[in-house]
């Protein structure tokens, strides 16, 4: 299956840029790469301009920002798998086999963390370089790929956590429809009833409102877009 509506996203921007510098016309396909499975996730994008996504093939594709194959690696994965780059150029990739990979810009293993079940959505990546994970409980990893913490026992995550400068890691929870807002030290700050279902994840504004998308699962059938402030009901 062909990989070229994965880089659409990418693609449109990368004309559009080039178009202001003068080296293309806007709409113009610049290159399109054949993966060997369908691709769900997002794109990841490294300062150099490589780019990093997932196929259900179980791999893992690294390309320059020329279209061209730099590396593909094993990761288990259903195609939904999203890969985020940390500042120094790792890709961290959550797997269905249970384990966040950590991989050089190279595609040479870093290191491996073995969570407590498949890893849901995509990393997150604090101020200070911890990378957050989703599985059966939230985890902090540091960036040698050691366990900061763990917080246990909230069924129904099931997106990637979202950061605040200050390094407060916010995500809700599908199973009891309630927000959490979680200190560095994984300690609880606040948390709130949403009321409806949600599956996403969260995004925080300049201003420090968090917006997340929600459901409401009703014989008529609507969604619901959910903003409050983050200081609203801290500690």
């Amino acid at each position: 299956m062909k990989a070229c509506s994965l880089c659409a996203v990418y693609l449109v921007f990368f004309f559009l840029m080039c178009t202001v510098e003068g080296y293309a016309m806007p709409g113009e396909l610049l290159w399109k790469d054949e993966a060997g499975g369908s691709i769900c996730g997002s794109v990841a994008l490294n300062s150099d301009g490589s780019i990093y996504f997932c196929a259900n093939d179980d791999s893992l594709y690294a390309l320059n920002k020329d279209g061209t194959r730099q590396w593909a690696v094993q990761v288990t994965n259903d195609g939904y798998a999203s890969p985020t780059v940390g500042k120094d150029g790792t890709v961290y990739i959550g797997s269905q086999d249970g384990y966040l990979y950590a991989f050089q810009p190279d595609g040479s293993v870093k290191w491996q963390f073995e969570a407590d079940g498949a890893l849901q959505g995509a990393p997150s990546i604090g101020p200070d370089g911890s990378i957050y994970v989703i599985a059966h409980s939230l985890y902090a990893i540091g960036s040698d790929g050691f366990q900061k913490w763990r917080v246990r026992d909230i069924e129904g995550w099931n997106s990637s956590p979202a950061i605040g400068n200050d390094g407060t890691i916010y995500i809700a929870s599908a199973n009891n429809k309630t927000f959490y807002a979680f200190d560095s030290n994984g300690a609880l700050k606040w948390n709130y009833n949403i009321g409806y279902y949600t599956f996403c994840s969260p995004s925080i504004d300049a201003d420090g409102n968090i917006y997340i998308g929600a459901e409401e699962i009703s014989e008529s059938g609507y969604n619901r877009a959910i903003y409050f402030h983050s200081t609203r009901r801290a500690l």
